[in-house]
């Protein structure tokens, strides 16, 4: 239900996570639950978020706000029932600011900062522009955001071929 949840966390996070508890072989599949689960939340809130705007009273957006709450209240519990897994050692402490003189890494970095700019035009300027400056009903924008997390879910992960036993996929596996 969180659609924020994606560009407030970071997909940085759940890589450190993968990383200190799926072996490589394990990551691509991880990775890809992942992103599926987290497309069905989307979705599922987009459509909740569209009867809250079609009913446009105070008590069906007070029930969306506590259904977020659930929500992270399940994923505390779910979280809570993973094993606790020692901190990985470190053989070497790297040198401060090597990151900063890493040209690739830095491309990398800011290529994924301007293109999670998506996520922030999606959920938040779209749904402010519709609502404020045009005469579509609010309930405009969670199709949207419905059609869109569809449309990612299903038409992008075909289009590139990137499939668990693809070269792509291997080579960072």
């Amino acid at each position: 239900m969180d659609s924020g949840r994606r560009a407030s966390r970071g997909e940085a996070v759940e890589g450190g996570e993968l990383a200190g508890t799926e072996r490589p072989e394990g990551r691509v599949h991880a990775f890809a639950t992942l992103r599926a689960v987290a497309n069905v939340g989307v979705a599922f809130g987009a459509g909740l978020a569209g009867f809250a705007l079609v009913a446009d009273t105070g008590w069906a957006y007070r029930m969306l706000v506590v259904g977020n709450v659930v929500t992270y209240l399940v994923s505390a519990a779910l979280i809570m029932r993973l094993p606790a897994y020692p901190p990985a050692r470190r053989p070497v402490r790297p040198r401060p600011g090597r990151a900063l003189r890493d040209g690739p890494f830095l491309a990398v970095a800011g290529a994924s900062a301007v293109l999670s700019l998506h996520w922030v035009a999606l959920t938040l300027v779209l749904p402010l522009w519709v609502v404020t400056r045009t005469d579509a009903p609010p309930v405009t924008v969670a199709a949207v955001l419905l059609v869109n997390t569809v449309l990612r879910s299903t038409v992008a992960p075909s289009s590139t071929g990137a499939t668990p036993g693809s070269p792509c996929c291997s080579r960072y596996g």
